[in-house]
């Protein structure tokens, strides 16, 4: 019996797995957090506004290629893996070719944005490798999930997240322009996926195949729903700062952004969460509807619970945290930190709610509310930004979420509703 599992003994056997599935990746989260504000605190202080506006602009812009590489196959893949655990190698050398294309097409983008800024489009192109990497990830990521063995993955994402703290301290002190940062991330996805491998190898060892576009568009064919929510979710998540950008100036952008990366560091607690839950939730819906909405309900009530608490302590120590962080020259952070915060509680839910309609094979419904959700925010955003700059995003990202909460209970209810009537 592992430390984990004598301190959660008095669990069932699901609720102890989910437990220590969730502890793992909070652990990880923590420290993996921890360093990203150590380096926004060293940018900042170094760069000022514009500097760590360039910076996480680009790891932002980035980011959407990192799920385009991923495209959400894991949720279907997971579902057929024991039967044939194949399919791994299959998806890895689909999204390891795929990604090359991502590289390609972030670049090219990236000149065409109307950002006009250079160094934004240099840093793309430094930054750009890390989509290659990610994708390795991602399908790691399936056969830990599959094993429920998440401190695997804690294990390669603490190691790297430590490893670019001195490196991104060796890149400032030589005074590199703010592009050469990306360096270091960079630096931290090839460590990342040298200890991922030798980790992943213990449950299944991957190798290269010719890619099967027949089994990715059968994949696709199930998954697109899922694909195309996740890619909106994240535009619509993320298309502030671009507009922000281009309306107001890196500066700007660089105020929200601080805030933003604080607030979403706490955003990453129901996704592991429900990386745990998932699968268990899958089970529970074939065995039983009651005891599905039973542990439903349960994980929405502890989760809001922890999103209400994370609110108000965001509301309390929002000064004290950005000053400790970036100084007293970010001080308008603070209020788009508490203004952020005000959604929590929607964004712990709805990362619940989200899951739930997919194992209720709501997918369709699901991609049409966030591309209402995205339609809302980008018109919101465009009203809002010109007049309030940071703050009318920060208003925008709340109010979106909310919206996104209420259809998704709507449906939910309805659905659940309809089940029940059908199973008396």
């Amino acid at each position: 019996m592992d430390f984990l599992t004598a301190q959660f003994k008095f669990l069932t056997p699901t609720l102890l797995k989910v437990s220590k599935a969730t502890i793992w990746q909070i652990i990880g989260k923590i420290v993996t957090a921890s360093t990203t504000l150590v380096v926004l605190g060293l940018i900042s202080r170094s760069y000022g506004e514009a500097g760590i506006g360039i910076f996480t602009l680009t790891v932002a812009y980035l980011s959407f290629f990192y799920l385009a590489a991923d495209l959400g196959f894991n949720a279907t893949a997971l579902l057929s893996l024991d039967k044939n655990p194949e399919i791994a190698s299959r998806l890895l050398s689909f999204r390891l070719v795929w990604s090359l294309g991502l590289i390609i097409l972030a670049n090219l983008l990236a000149q065409v944005l109307p950002i006009g800024n250079r160094l934004f489009t240099e840093s793309v192109m430094i930054g750009s490798a890390t989509i290659l990497f990610s994708s390795f990830a991602a399908t790691a990521n399936l056969i830990f999930q599959n094993k429920l063995r998440f401190d695997q993955s804690v294990v390669a994402s603490v190691a790297s997240s430590l490893y670019t703290i001195p490196v991104f301290i060796y890149l400032i002190g030589l005074g590199v322009e703010v592009k050469y940062l990306l360096l270091a991330p960079l630096s931290g996805w090839v460590v990342n996926t040298m200890i991922t491998y030798a980790l992943v190898n213990k449950f299944y060892q991957f190798h290269f195949l010719k890619p099967d576009l027949s089994y990715v568009s059968s994949l696709l064919k199930t998954n697109w729903p899922i694909t195309l929510t996740l890619l909106l979710n994240l535009v619509y998540f993320r298309i502030d700062a671009f507009i922000l950008t281009s309306v107001k100036g890196v500066e700007d952008v660089g105020v929200y952004n601080l805030s933003y990366q604080i607030f979403q560091a706490l955003l990453v607690v129901p996704t592991f969460v429900m990386n745990g839950f998932y699968p268990l939730l899958v089970a529970d819906y074939k065995e039983s509807f009651q005891k599905f909405s039973t542990n439903l309900v349960k994980v929405v009530i502890g989760l809001f619970f922890i999103s209400f608490i994370g609110t108000i302590l965001t509301l309390i120590l929002a000064p004290l945290v950005i000053s400790l962080l970036a100084g007293e020259s970010f001080g308008a952070s603070v209020s788009v930190l508490q203004m952020l915060s005000l959604s929590f509680p929607a964004f712990f839910v709805s990362a619940v709610l989200m899951w739930a309609l997919l194992i209720l094979k709501k997918q369709k419904i699901m991609a049409g509310i966030y591309a209402f959700g995205l339609t809302v925010n980008i018109v919101l955003n465009l009203i809002l930004i010109p007049h309030y700059s940071y703050m009318g995003a920060a208003m925008v990202t709340v109010l979106s979420e909310y919206l996104i909460l209420i259809l998704q209970v709507v449906v939910l209810l309805k659905t659940l509703l309809h089940s029940r009537q059908n199973s008396v």
